[in-house]
């Protein structure tokens, strides 16, 4: 954990040096039912490098699990990873021969630190992820420690399946806490889970998932 960091509380939630609120964890007000940060707030944080530890040792896992589950189930995927921020996904992909990849992101130094990574299939924008919508289909949809900073992380789901191919999947990863734990359960109401795993570590518990929108058979 970068040295600007520190821990507080239980479950665990970060603040920089100056005090401000910047982790996984932040209890939302009662009217949010996830966490809501401003695209300012976003830019100074990736600035000031509170985000930095999420490249480190610690994190592995569950890039390297979310890679290989895409390997696993598809051919020359074509990736849509929302709410990218630097792109440290990308790296684990490079084994799996993707068509290709777009990140996507609302804060501009992410993606500014995100775009040292792009070549001819890998591409970075600057997009507000509540609202944005494809100009192309995608065999996979990620979003990774990004679904409860939306304000109804299941219908924004269901938005963002009407871009992927038929028998296309979605890759959620979500940091356990009091507030989150119910996310994937919610999810099951309108998606099938094709597989699920738990990961934890000094840091915390995540619950990573594999899932799909629901086939409604019409009755003869």
């Amino acid at each position: 954990m970068p040295a600007n960091l520190r821990v507080m509380g239980s479950p665990k939630t970060y603040f920089t040096s100056k005090g401000e609120k910047s982790a996984r964890n932040v209890t939302p007000k009662k009217e949010d039912p996830m966490l809501q940060v401003d695209v300012e707030t976003w830019n100074r944080q990736y600035g000031r490098g509170a985000w930095s530890y999420l490249s480190d040792l610690k994190e592995v896992p569950r890039y390297a699990i979310q890679a290989s589950w895409i390997g696993h189930l598809q051919n020359k995927p074509s990736i849509l990873d929302v709410a990218c921020g630097e792109g440290l996904l990308v790296p684990y992909l490079r084994f799996i021969e993707y068509e290709r990849y777009l990140g996507i992101d609302i804060s501009e130094v992410a993606i500014r630190a995100a775009k040292m990574k792009e070549d001819d299939r890998t591409q970075f924008l600057v997009e507000d992820a509540q609202h944005y919508v494809a100009s192309a289909k995608y065999t996979c949809i990620i979003f990774n420690e990004s679904l409860y900073y939306f304000r109804n992380p299941v219908e924004l789901v269901r938005h963002y399946c009407s871009f992927l191919w038929e028998e296309g999947i979605v890759i959620i990863s979500v940091f356990l806490s009091a507030e989150t734990k119910g996310l994937v359960p919610r999810l099951r109401s309108t998606c099938d889970v094709l597989e699920e795993l738990t990961i934890s570590n000094s840091r915390g518990v995540w619950e990573t998932a594999i899932i799909r929108p629901k086939k409604f058979v019409v009755p003869r």
